[in-house]
């Protein structure tokens, strides 16, 4: 068998009824490095299976098939973050970024949360003014996420609302 011939069978498993089978044929692609063949693991980041979402996430990383930005994006608010955010910043900002910052405000207030923390993790990504305006979210996971991001950024504007909220009973007990 050739090299593509071979990974057009293992591309088969994909569908198998097995998980660890599907886990194993999305591991193969991956480390096969068959990128031609990425965009067909794009539908196991809805399996049934939360391990295979994590494989596939995983294999999406390295292989970046077209389109896998905004099924990653899906995830903001209800899957692990870490591996959502790995993918994300492995894609890059030009890919991501159009699809994160609508995000920012989303109806879902765990959506914007981790929205700004991605949208953090790039150059420009997400404005001092959109840092401050995140502090003022009626949301407390927003508010705690925007007060982590304004440190990290080093957002010296946002001084006098963080001095408001270690004052808020609610935010200071969700950090």
């Amino acid at each position: 068998l050739g090299a593509a011939q071979a990974a057009e069978e293992i591309a088969g498993l994909l569908k198998d009824p097995d998980a660890r089978a599907r886990m194993a044929a999305i591991n193969a692609l991956k480390r096969l490095q068959a990128k031609e063949l990425g965009s067909r693991i794009l539908p196991l980041l809805k399996d049934p299976d939360e391990r295979v979402v994590l494989w596939a996430i995983q294999a999406v990383q390295v292989l970046k098939p077209a389109g896998s930005t905004r099924e990653l994006a899906s995830f903001l608010g209800r899957h692990s973050f870490e591996s959502v955010r790995s993918a994300m910043v492995e894609i890059g900002a030009k890919e991501a970024l159009p699809v994160i910052r609508p995000l920012l405000t989303h109806a879902n207030g765990a959506v914007r949360a981790d929205a700004v923390k991605l949208a953090s993790e790039f150059q420009g990504g997400v404005s001092i003014q959109e840092v401050l305006a995140l502090l003022h979210d009626p949301a407390p996971e927003v508010r705690v996420t925007a007060v982590h991001v304004s440190g990290r950024l080093k957002v010296k504007e946002a001084l006098p609302r963080l001095v408001e909220l270690l004052e808020q009973k609610e935010t200071r007990h969700s950090s």
